[in-house]
């Protein structure tokens, strides 16, 4: 939308887009460095967005001149919204209608040039788009490929409202093709139907195979304790009796489920937010009066794959910032604080099995993680109370 918005600020009067394409190729992270071309060949206007040097986004479309500006009143958002959590099988076939929502403000404050030249009622049909992917089919578990939608010249939307239905389903891919319509537009979306989140143990199962004070002399601090290995982990030594502080840096529901199941069933465990990437991340207020005895440090971006023939700096820089600059400076918190001089202390940070498989495309992460190996080293040679390991079971 933001890419579209830059193209249409060029045009002064009521257009609409014709036959506007668009395909998503690879996610876009947050805060992100991203660059965009925009070309016209004939009456097709063009758009790439490109990141760390790959395509991730292309926008095909033309622009076609109306005779007007159709309005909408102000629709409000389901004050109680359900996102569906539909299995392949059960997409088949499935169909429903999406009331609209519409807040001229706002969305004139995010796209003014959307706001000034398309019609109220197209622009709130392109925002539903993203809600019948992510909230309705496939739901929860979604990928949104791309879609085609052809707008029509001069329609007043009279019902508010976007109809859909899953055309076809390849379950080779697990894609979804779904047809879309209302009043001003017909088009399809293809949606992608991601696998299912793997479900860690419970704590009540992992009590029932961990002896009970098998990690009662731990005051464990688990940074990424909010999912995947750090969940577990954080599990394992409350069920075996320690003392767990869980940080988080955007998971807060994640966080609160782990110490909630913990603390149910008799086990210790703190949650707090901890931004590992803040440019002044404090730790010791939020510990209190604890002495923490072991630091797992599970904190990761997402793995990303580099198409780069030589290095992508960019990505490096993300692994690095990770995995080495910002576990040097929480090591540094305990290392200079004089509670820790003489307190001997345990310091867990995951290697990985790629050191030895190097497959193809994650030399910057090998890298990053080669790095992290070499820095546990120092750390064991410099701190004399403290020891560094970097498992290679915990395969991160």
């Amino acid at each position: 939308m933001k890419s579209l918005d830059l193209v249409l600020s060029s045009f002064e009067h009521p257009v609409y887009l014709d036959n506007l394409q668009v395909k998503f190729n690879q996610p876009i992270v947050h805060d992100e460095l991203i660059e965009l071309f925009t070309w016209k060949d004939g009456s097709i206007y063009f758009i790439e967005v490109s990141s760390r040097n790959k395509n991730a986004l292309i926008i095909k479309f033309s622009i076609k001149e109306r005779s007007n500006l159709g309005k909408l009143s102000p629709l409000s958002p389901d004050p109680n919204p359900v996102c569906e959590h539909l299995a392949l099988a059960q997409a088949r076939g499935h169909e429903a209608t999406l009331n609209l929502t519409w807040n001229p403000p706002l969305f004139e404050e995010i796209f003014p040039a959307f706001k000034k030249v398309i019609s109220e009622p197209d622009c709130a049909t392109l925002l539903a788009l993203t809600n019948i992917v992510g909230m309705k089919c496939p739901g929860i578990n979604s990928v949104f490929a791309g879609f085609k939608i052809a707008f029509k010249p001069d329609s007043d939307l009279s019902d508010d409202s976007l109809s859909f239905r899953v055309k076809h389903i390849d379950e080779r891919f697990s894609l979804a093709r779904i047809g879309i319509s209302n009043n001003v537009c017909t088009g399809e979306i293809e949606a992608i139907f991601r696998p299912e989140p793997i479900k860690q143990m419970s704590y009540q199962e992992i009590r029932g195979i961990i002896p009970h004070n098998l990690f009662s002399n731990q005051v464990a601090l688990i940074i990424g304790g909010s999912r995947g290995v750090g969940e577990i982990t954080a599990k394992l030594i409350a069920a075996g009796g320690g003392q767990v502080l869980v940080t988080y840096a955007q998971g807060k529901d994640d966080a609160e489920n782990v110490k909630d199941e913990i603390r149910q069933h008799g086990g210790n465990c703190e949650i707090f937010q901890y931004d590992i990437l803040s440019s002044n991340p404090t730790l010791h207020d939020n510990l209190a009066a604890k002495t923490i005895s072991h630091i797992y440090y599970f904190a990761s971006p997402f793995i990303q794959k580099s198409d780069a023939s030589t290095i992508d700096n960019p990505l490096l820089h993300k692994f690095l910032n990770f995995y080495v600059h910002s576990f040097s400076r929480l090591v540094d918190e305990f290392v200079n604080n004089r509670q820790y001089i003489n307190q001997p202390m345990r310091v867990i940070i995951p290697s990985s099995v790629f050191l030895d498989e190097r497959p193809k495309g994650f030399t910057e992460y090998r890298i990053a993680k080669a790095a992290a190996e070499e820095l546990c080293q120092q750390l064991e040679k410099n701190i004399p109370t403290g020891a560094c390991m970097h498992p290679d079971c915990l395969g991160c």
